[in-house]
């Protein structure tokens, strides 16, 4: 049977990709510096979340977005210039996405001057081997303020193996045959 199958879950801060592993054009980048995290907490108390069972999940991706949670492993790839891909391994629960919660709105005054940002996410078909609870999501946000408006679009793709979460999220321009051949790697590299 498989009673000689070694199964023991993969360290994620051992088998996430490396250097080595970045994309052609891409090389790896110095993670973001942490945003100032008491203005942003700041700026979110003051948002009117809509549905409002979602601020708690839109302030975790405001302030622990890039970072992760504890427990993640992270690496950022980025061509040097707007585009970038980040990939991410915790343990199971650490990177699923939260359906609730794919389209939503946050509004607040800043100064006197309205502004909101809307989150919009649809699934894309992805295909992985050897991948359970595979998700491809692209989702948009967009940023108004005033008159202004901004759209950040990213693609993500999610899936555990071996009791490890993964997420390989690349910006607006990275193609999506790029971030599956990561996840593929990534999918892999946790099989041990």
């Amino acid at each position: 049977g498989d009673a000689d199958q070694d199964s023991t879950p993969v360290d994620p801060a051992t088998a996430i990709l490396g250097p080595d592993d970045a994309p052609a054009g891409f090389t790896v980048a110095d993670p973001q510096q942490d945003p100032d995290t008491a203005g942003m907490q700041e700026a979110l108390d003051a948002m009117t979340v809509t549905p409002p069972e979602c601020e708690a999940v839109l302030q975790e991706q405001m302030t622990a977005g890039a970072a992760g949670s504890d427990g993640v492993s992270s690496v950022t790839y980025s061509d040097g210039g707007e585009r970038a891909i980040a990939v991410g391994v915790g343990a199971t629960g650490t990177n699923q996405p939260n359906d609730q919660c794919m389209n939503l709105t946050a509004e607040m005054d800043m100064g006197g001057m309205p502004a909101s940002i809307t989150f919009k996410a649809e699934d894309v078909p992805v295909n992985l081997n050897g991948v359970e609870n595979v998700r491809g999501i692209r989702s948009s946000a967009t940023m108004g303020v005033g008159g202004q408006k901004v759209t950040i679009v990213q693609t993500t793709i999610t899936g555990t193996v071996n009791g490890n979460d993964f997420s390989v999220m690349g910006t607006e321009g990275v193609s999506q045959d790029v971030l599956t051949g990561l996840a593929q790697t990534q999918a892999d590299r946790l099989r041990g």
